[in-house]
């Protein structure tokens, strides 16, 4: 999975990417600019089994409802399905 979508490589570019487009106000539209916040956000979210299986468990369960609280329906609404790209 990792190689197929280019991993944290990315993860990094998209990151970036939408920090210039926050940064420059009408370089590209809101709608992109979720998009890549949305697949920073997926892979990042499929990483966290193997980065925190040493986190003590109270810690990740209360990581873990932060998150819930906060779904990614509510973040990023019908964007956060997989794009076309994603699929590849």
């Amino acid at each position: 999975m990792a190689l197929k979508y280019g991993g944290l490589y990315k993860c990094i570019l998209e990151c970036r990417e939408a920090a210039i487009a926050v940064t420059q106000p009408g370089r590209e539209s809101t709608k992109l600019t979720t998009q890549r916040l949305a697949f920073i956000d997926r892979r990042l979210s499929d990483l966290l089994p193997f980065l925190t299986q040493q986190m003590p468990d109270g810690e990740r369960v209360m990581w873990n409802d932060m998150l819930a609280s906060r779904s990614t329906e509510i973040a990023y609404g019908p964007v956060y399905r997989l794009t076309e790209e994603e699929n590849l």
